[in-house]
């Protein structure tokens, strides 16, 4: 590649990247997870204890583990949405999918 091609795919590139960086952000979660608690949730769903359903309750109720997008209003999934040119359930499966 030349130059001036690196600079064009740089510049095409960053935006890119930057948008699957805040996508990724808003999908993680925060620090206030209780891990011990959630990996307890997980076996217990992975030992067929508890249902898909319940594993989830655990995890977000027990071990208080929520993303950053479960956090934010309806507004401000909506304006992540609008910002990304998608809905918020399409959003919302993105995350399932992660």
């Amino acid at each position: 590649m030349q130059v001036g091609e690196y600079v064009n795919f740089g510049k095409n590139l960053k935006p890119l990247a930057e948008m699957d960086v805040e996508i990724v952000d808003s999908l993680t979660v925060d620090g206030s997870c209780n891990q011990a608690v959630a990996t307890e949730c997980v076996n217990s769903w992975l030992l067929g204890n508890t249902t898909d359903a319940q594993a989830d309750t655990c995890i977000t109720v027990n071990a208080k583990c929520q993303t950053k997008f479960d956090k934010l209003t309806d507004a401000e999934k909506q304006t992540l949405a609008n910002k990304f040119n998608t809905r918020v359930e399409n959003v919302r499966k993105a995350y399932e999918i992660v």
